[in-house]
């Protein structure tokens, strides 16, 4: 007789929609990528200004305590606010870094070169301690690509 495998969570068709099932299914759903982002808004009307920050971080834990330290937040009641954790790439942590920098990134990219060499747009900027996990290039609009963009003409 077969031996079906133990399931660690509910039979399929069924969410599960428990704290912990919540967060091992946000978990699951995206890779990970060490960068995340951070939302804290009020949960009925999250309005304009509201902390949304990017950092890397090992995971959701580390990355929410570090955003709380960037932006110089000592504690949110939770009872109040919502905080919304997620995965995202890289470019995002850099074009966020820059921002809270006041790095324009289109002054950062290198263009000592012509227009039609693949270098040019490369992005030579990264916040301190961080070095980038691959190439990326920027748009005349600060645009953060992961590909040189085609001129069109």
């Amino acid at each position: 007789m077969a031996r079906e495998p133990a399931r660690s969570g509910p039979p399929a068709g069924v969410l599960d929609v428990s704290a912990a099932g919540a967060a091992a299914a946000r978990k699951s759903a995206g890779a990970h990528t060490g960068f995340y982002r951070i939302r804290i808004y009020l949960p009925a009307t999250p309005e304009p200004g509201c902390p949304d920050h990017v950092v890397a971080a090992r995971d959701d834990i580390e990355a929410e305590a570090r955003c709380f330290a960037e932006l110089g937040i000592r504690s949110v009641d939770k009872s109040v606010n919502q905080v919304e954790i997620t995965a995202v790439p890289e470019k995002d942590f850099l074009k966020a870094q820059a921002r809270r920098l006041n790095v324009d990134l289109r002054q950062t990219r290198k263009t000592d070169v012509p227009e039609n060499d693949p270098d040019y747009g490369k992005l030579q900027w990264a916040p301190a301690g961080h070095t980038p996990q691959k190439q990326y290039w920027v748009s005349e609009t600060g645009e953060v690509l992961d590909k040189k963009e085609e001129k069109a003409g």
